[in-house]
């Protein structure tokens, strides 16, 4: 299910030469934090257009469809995602994600990663970060990237029915098994999965990857100049790190942050609301571990 052992008989250096993307570890793919261009432009679309799609992340896609898109990658085809059906999207990031040699997580942090399960929740926060920092920088950048992805769809989960729990069961295979038996993971995984989904800002940052705050600047921009059928819908959505009062005007968006064009984030008018006690949590988690923001 998550991958294959054994003797092939096939040249293994010869067949890591051919794959570009899937089977390979996340170092030799992702250097200086930067992740492939077909896994980040998949992501965005995801971000993007995922939300709205009933069912993203656990309706099936057709297979055919999605064993071309991904042989296509692996041999570096030119591939336009935005007009690949999004169930290949959500089904090959998964594939990406379960062919890993080693799980995303680390196969040798489940035990830690599980029995936090049995925390309180600044504890439990605590003790997961403990286990991000130890992460290779590139593991980290994949599930900072994947875990703002879920947390975006679980916010919008009246529209696709995929609440953090939903998600959670569905992707959960794909990040984290045990090194032996796989007997457990069904019950003890998904919790972990559905804390950091609902967390998620708490755990990495509250800052918005810079690719989805791109993607959604972009969109921003096409969705004012559409008019205000498309603007009461980009509210509904939501857009990120950007924060959006009730009204129907589009002169109405309050921007939480911004970047200029090297991507540096810079802040606008600070918002008048209260810091919540979830907020001033994560500012003295970032105080501990100032290199979490990567």
């Amino acid at each position: 299910l998550f991958r294959s052992g054994g003797s092939s008989g096939i040249d293994l250096r010869a067949s890591d030469k051919m794959r570009r993307l899937f089977g390979r570890d996340l170092p030799l793919i992702i250097r200086g934090g930067n992740l492939p261009q077909p896994i980040k432009d998949m992501l965005v679309r995801l971000y993007r257009d995922g939300p709205t799609v009933p069912g993203i992340l656990r309706r099936s896609c057709n297979a055919r469809h999605a064993k071309e898109f991904k042989e296509a990658l692996d041999t570096g085809e030119d591939i336009n995602i935005n007009e690949t059906d999004i169930l290949v999207l959500s089904s090959v990031i998964k594939e990406f994600l379960r062919s890993l040699p080693d799980c995303v997580f680390c196969c040798k942090n489940y035990c830690r990663l599980v029995e936090s399960n049995h925390f309180e929740e600044l504890e439990r926060i605590q003790q997961i970060q403990e286990v991000l920092d130890s992460l290779p920088a590139a593991n980290y950048t994949v599930l900072r990237h994947v875990f703002w992805l879920l947390s975006h769809i679980a916010e919008n989960a009246d529209m696709n029915s995929m609440n953090a729990y939903n998600i959670s069961v569905c992707i959960s295979p794909s990040l984290l098994w045990p090194e032996t038996s796989l007997s457990t993971v069904r019950n003890e995984v998904p919790p972990l999965v559905e804390f950091i989904i609902a967390q998620c800002q708490e755990v990495f940052s509250p800052e918005l990857p810079i690719i989805f705050r791109q993607g959604e600047e972009k969109r921003l921009v096409r969705v004012q100049s559409e008019g205000d059928g498309k603007s009461k819908w980009a509210r509904r959505v939501g857009l990120g790190g950007m924060k959006l009062r009730n009204s129907s005007s589009s002169t109405d968006l309050d921007y939480g942050e911004s970047t200029d064009e090297t991507g540096t984030s810079t802040q606008s008018t600070p918002s008048k609301e209260p810091l919540s006690e979830a907020t001033t949590t994560t500012t003295k988690s970032q105080t501990l571990h100032p290199n979490r923001i990567r």
